[in-house]
């Protein structure tokens, strides 16, 4: 062979070595997938987006269509500006003027109204989705869901003021319902729905006491209320929603031109056959990373301090790999690393809730806080709180702790701590 020969040939022997030496750490990657699934499977997880089907329910008892149809008028331009200002006004911090500015534009949202109390009174809520479509991830429902959770917030705030206790209880459960209604969606967009519209419920329901605590009817409806709420927010079933979702997710792209932004780079054939091999690596390596925490992830919501544990341990293993192929994991754990403490949120502003009626009956007892080291704390000016997701003391401060204010009553609580 010619030196020239020579000088071209083993450039190209080099590279032909490194794509093999490459194919092969890649099907190493791909190998331990099925194994890893059979596992997830095991441990309760959904695995595949075919999971995700179930029986349609009667059609006059399905809350879709109505959503579908709020989710419409929603995209409507000429509603926007009532639409923010109902927003702004629905926040639990919100001023007297910005709140009276969301129950003016209520009065021109009534249709909307009607769909969103309709849509809660219904006792089912399914869509069937394509999930072989390329756009299966496109969950267009969710704005339409918060909207109405606003919607009804901001009408039992203006009921309550009014006097109307038993019209205000009932706009908090419609609000309730629609969070068990968007938690029935799989993966972390439905779980963060039911978490948001919860949320909204229980402030609600915390101004309302605040203002009607004192009389005994009330405080026994927001009781039953309370006993009604179901269970907490699931994030182990959103969290194995997710592994399905991303799996389809990684199916639907069909190139490696999306990885490397070159449509051109390569011929087709081997663009798909390079294409499909990265991407089963990809895949196998999220899969691999889930499985390493999965089984201390309970499956009881209550346990939820576990599986905060469980996720930053997951979440300091991925941002510790800078590989390529990890690059979907870091993705998924910037929002995933957030469910677990969602879920103590809404099991500590019940609590509050709870605590509050008692307290408002004379009880003196402050159980003992789910995300700080002692009890509740209660203020001289009859604020309850819990220190929150930042595990730090602020006094009580709403954009800082959980708060609930304590309806002032005939005899003004003096807790015992425990």
């Amino acid at each position: 062979m010619s030196r020239k020969r020579l000088l071209v040939a083993i450039p190209m022997l080099s590279v032909v070595g490194a794509a093999l030496v490459g194919a092969a750490a890649l099907a190493r990657e791909r190998s331990t997938l099925p194994d890893d699934l059979a596992e997830l499977r095991r441990l309760g997880y959904v695995t595949s987006v075919e999971e995700f089907v179930r029986p349609d329910p009667p059609v006059d008892e399905n809350a879709a269509p109505l959503i579908q149809a709020l989710h419409r008028l929603v995209e409507d331009r000429s509603l926007r500006p009532q639409i923010n200002a109902v927003h702004r006004g629905a926040a639990p911090t919100a001023s007297p003027a910005v709140h009276a500015s969301a129950r003016a534009s209520l009065r021109e949202l009534t249709d909307l109204v009607r769909l969103a109390e309709q849509a809660a009174d219904r006792p089912s809520y399914y869509v069937r989705r394509n999930w072989h479509r390329k756009s299966f991830i496109d969950f267009r429902e969710q704005r339409a869901f918060r909207v109405a959770g606003e919607l009804l917030t901001v009408k039992a705030r203006r009921q309550s003021d009014a006097g109307d206790w038993a019209g205000a209880l009932m706009s908090v459960e419609r609000c309730a319902r629609l969070a068990r209604h968007v938690g029935q969606e799989p993966a972390l967009w439905g779980f963060s729905g039911q978490i948001s519209l919860e949320e909204a419920a229980l402030h609600s329901l915390g101004w309302v006491i605040q203002r009607h605590g004192a009389h005994p009817g009330f405080r026994r409806e927001a009781r039953r209320i309370l006993d009604r709420l179901g269970p907490l927010p699931n994030f182990h079933r959103a969290i194995g929603g997710e592994i399905a979702l991303m799996q389809r997710a990684l199916s639907q792209i069909g190139s490696w031109s999306f990885v490397n932004g070159d449509a051109r780079a390569l011929p087709e054939p081997v663009d798909r056959v390079v294409y499909h091999t990265v991407k089963g690596a990809v895949e196998a390596r999220f899969v691999h990373a889930f499985r390493k925490v999965a089984a201390d992830i309970p499956a009881e919501p209550e346990r939820w301090p576990e599986a905060r544990q469980a996720m930053k341990r997951l979440d300091a293993q991925v941002r510790a790999d800078r590989s390529l192929l990890a690059g979907p994991n870091r993705t998924l754990m910037y929002t995933t690393t957030f469910g677990a403490d969602a879920v103590g949120r809404i099991q500590t502003l019940r609590l509050l809730v709870h605590t509050s009626l008692e307290l408002a009956e004379g009880g003196r007892t402050l159980p003992a806080d789910p995300f700080g080291k002692g009890p509740l704390r209660l203020t001289s000016g009859n604020v309850l709180y819990s220190v929150g997701e930042n595990r730090r003391d602020d006094g009580g401060r709403p954009n800082l702790d959980l708060v609930v204010k304590v309806p002032a009553t005939d005899t003004a609580p003096q807790p015992v701590h425990r």
